[in-house]
């Protein structure tokens, strides 16, 4: 893989986790940084599962002259972190 296409991922792996902390409406830097990890975490298996599963890719980007998977990407970081939101909110509930 390019290097090219790790900062491809990276960038969208940042618009996933701001994403996150604009939707629910609070910022914390922790959060930021929690939801950056999740969303490169997710980023990458996204891009996995279009490689190894030959998905069509229905918004291609162009990175270094080959499709980057842009919708499968962003659909496995957004996810990922929404599914890590929704396990924390349930513990955050169970506790008070």
């Amino acid at each position: 893989m390019p290097v090219n296409w790790y900062l491809a991922l990276l960038l969208v792996a940042g618009c996933v986790a701001l994403g996150d902390q604009l939707l629910r409406l609070r910022w914390s830097r922790g959060g930021f940084l929690l939801a950056l990890v999740l969303a490169l975490a997710g980023t990458a298996l996204g891009w996995a599962l279009y490689r190894g599963m030959n998905l069509p890719e229905l918004v291609p980007m162009k990175v270094e002259g080959k499709d980057f998977p842009l919708l499968w990407a962003v659909t496995g970081g957004a996810v990922l972190v929404g599914t890590f939101e929704q396990f924390a909110s349930r513990r955050r509930r169970h506790r008070t």
